[in-house]
């Protein structure tokens, strides 16, 4: 497994390439929906390790006035995701120690972040966001 500094290089270094491939992926494209239309309130996204942005933006064309909140380690992700979301908030923080003002998020989503944390730091992640006020269903771990 990279350690954050290769993380970020990586990402960082081919990011177009990622964009490119990831983009035209549809594959998710149900589940993104069906966790939209499950969700009680859509005002309100938070996308954790986003990447180039994909799931927020296709979750935008669904819910054109959610707001968006952008999370990714790769400034060079983060400037792609601007492209697409440019009216989202964007921040440059690692989602295992979560440096935003965090808010109450109807929709939370982490497409393709979780292969790079354990099911510990899954917890952990989900514990920040919980503590910090966000008003989801508590899970058990």
């Amino acid at each position: 497994m990279m350690n954050k500094k290769e993380l970020i290089s990586f990402y960082s270094e081919f990011s177009r390439q990622f964009d490119e491939k990831i983009g035209s992926l549809t594959l998710y494209d149900a589940s993104y929906t069906d966790l939209v239309n499950r969700a009680p309130r859509k005002q309100t996204l938070l996308d954790l390790a986003c990447g180039p942005g994909n799931v927020s933006a296709f979750i935008k064309k669904q819910v054109p006035d959610i707001q968006v909140t952008c999370v990714d380690l790769s400034p060079r992700m983060l400037e792609i995701a601007r492209c697409k979301i440019p009216d989202a908030k964007f921040y440059e923080s690692d989602i295992l120690d979560i440096n935003i003002p965090l808010d109450n998020y109807d929709i939370i989503v982490c497409g393709f972040g979780l292969p790079y944390i354990n099911a510990n730091d899954v917890r952990l992640v989900a514990q920040q966001i919980i503590g910090q006020g966000t008003n989801l269903p508590r899970a058990r771990w």
